[in-house]
């Protein structure tokens, strides 16, 4: 006796177009929530960049007023430090040098010119840090 297939049973194989459009309107959503979320996060993780470049270059200063006595017997960044930071995020340069006194900055570059949060970060000889962005020094640093 041959066998009857009931049209009605039929399954179908793989997604419907309902289906693939609602899949890709969750992955739209979740990816304009991830990536600005991932993009700030990167600006804030750079910043170390900048703190620990400050740092050695503060270090590299306080190294000169020991041998000279002064600050001000350096006559550009080069002498004592590298001029950009070490992974380049930030060019590094003396914002006003006296014989007494020093403020070192670093001036964001590249993508990292995109965080006006916090902008140029600050430091100078007393150890006080600041920034020029609208997060605040405490953010920034």
């Amino acid at each position: 006796m041959p066998s009857c297939k009931n049209a009605t049973a039929k399954q179908s194989a793989g997604f419907t177009l309902t289906e693939i459009l609602v899949a890709v309107a969750i992955v739209a959503i979740l990816a304009s929530i991830a990536i600005p979320a991932y993009k700030s996060y990167m600006l804030t993780v750079r910043r170390a960049d900048a703190h620990s470049a400050l740092t050695m270059f503060s270090m590299a200063m306080e190294r000169q007023y020991i041998q000279d006595g002064r600050y001000d017997s350096v006559s550009t960044v080069a002498d004592i430090y590298a001029d950009q930071s070490e992974h380049g995020f930030y060019n590094l340069e003396i914002m006003t040098m006296a014989p007494t006194s020093y403020v070192l900055q670093a001036v964001p570059t590249g993508d990292q010119a995109n965080d006006t949060g916090c902008g140029t970060l600050r430091l100078d000889y007393l150890g006080n840090k600041t920034a020029t962005g609208t997060l605040g020094n405490a953010a920034c640093w």
